[in-house]
């Protein structure tokens, strides 16, 4: 809204700044309330294969924020900002953002807050932690039907004095997004703030969870080096194996099938050998690992099975599965470690993962070695 005096919170407004101003407000405020834009880039050598086009900005004190279309401007500029530790970086998902700005040289301190964990700590059974699904829990507002809104011509107060010019259609709504996103952010970090310290989470939040954001980033960046050699020498052996265990399979069914086929194995095992029937589904009989631990005394047979599905798992998630998250520029392996994910606070990690590598027997030990 136009006018003197001071801007209430329903005078919100999203306005047109320069990369210059941007980084003025930043600089004064000590802070940067942000949500970045991305595009996809399937840079080969990239851990996150996504680049950082726009960032939108949220300014509290004068309750306004802005665009920095970074396609027209350069990410570096932002360099001091993200590395000054005295300037609080409050946003959501900043582990990603760490990544994505170490992909161009840059090494994001003073993470404050991170609204993802915020909600996390206050429901760890909701996997939904998204800004939308946030901003519609702890706000009650459908940022889509805003977007959607505004994208139809009606005229709200939250985008009355945005102005784009020379922009195409995308641009004008991934500004208007972002900007939009950079707001919701501060006013969930309000509202979870509050919640926190009425729940006593706020010292786990801001002493644990926050310092940890970091030290996972860092763990992602550094990876873990995978000798590829070794591990396609360590695959032929597995299939070398598999074969031996296949023909050992077949000659005590007495004739040849494919074992990894739930229907063809029921058969034999149910039908053909007459071992009992521990589950069928409507599909026909079950030949999951609980069902031939349950068989493992009635037949030579089953040992077999186990060792088989033992290996083949090895090989196919394990070796031939990591192969591809091979970084070739680093040889390493650069897992994603997140900690918002399982209820009970424990950190898993995914594409791939490494802590589910079996080390029961000794094939999984090598692996793993």
């Amino acid at each position: 809204m136009e006018g003197g005096g001071q801007k209430t919170e329903e005078e919100y407004t999203i306005q047109n700044k320069s990369i210059e101003e941007g980084i003025d407000i930043i600089n004064k405020q000590k802070e940067i309330i942000f949500e970045i834009n991305t595009e996809k880039d399937e840079i080969e050598e990239k851990i996150i294969k996504e680049k950082i086009i726009g960032i939108g900005i949220y300014n509290k004190q004068q309750n306004e924020s802005y665009y920095i279309d970074l396609s027209k401007n350069n990410i570096q500029d932002f360099k001091s900002i993200f590395e000054n530790e005295e300037i609080s970086k409050i946003g959501i998902e900043l582990s990603k953002t760490y990544i994505l700005l170490r992909q161009e040289g840059i090494e994001l301190k003073g993470i404050k807050f991170d609204v993802a964990i915020a909600g996390y700590i206050l429901n760890p059974t909701n996997n939904k932690l998204k800004l939308q699904n946030l901003v519609e829990e702890y706000l009650e507002i459908d940022i889509n039907e805003i977007l959607e809104d505004n994208k139809s011509g009606q005229q709200l107060n939250l985008f009355e004095q945005m102005s784009v010019e020379q922009s195409t259609e995308q641009n004008k709504l991934d500004e208007k997004k972002y900007t939009l996103y950079s707001y919701f952010v501060y006013k969930l970090k309000e509202v979870t703030t509050k919640k926190l310290k009425e729940t006593n989470g706020f010292d786990l939040f801001n002493n644990i969870e926050i310092p940890t954001v970091e030290v996972l980033s860092n763990m992602q960046w550094n990876g873990m080096y995978a000798d590829q050699e070794e591990l396609e020498k360590f695959g032929q052996t597995l299939k070398e194996q598999l074969e031996i265990k296949t023909k050992m399979i077949y000659e005590m069914a007495g004739e040849e099938f494919n074992i990894n086929s739930t229907k063809q194995l029921g058969e034999i095992l149910f039908e053909k050998m007459k071992l009992p029937v521990v589950k069928k589904t409507k599909s026909g009989y079950s030949t999951d690992v609980d069902v031939l631990e349950k068989l493992r005394d009635e037949h030579p047979v089953i040992e077999r099975l186990l060792e088989y599905r033992q290996l083949s798992k090895l090989n196919s998630t394990y070796v031939e599965g990591m192969k591809p998250y091979i970084n070739p520029k680093t040889k390493r392996i650069h897992s994603f470690f997140h900690q918002t994910i399982t209820a009970t606070g424990r950190i898993s990690s995914t594409e791939p993962n490494l802590q589910n590598i079996p080390t029961r027997f000794e094939l999984g030990k090598r692996l793993r070695k």
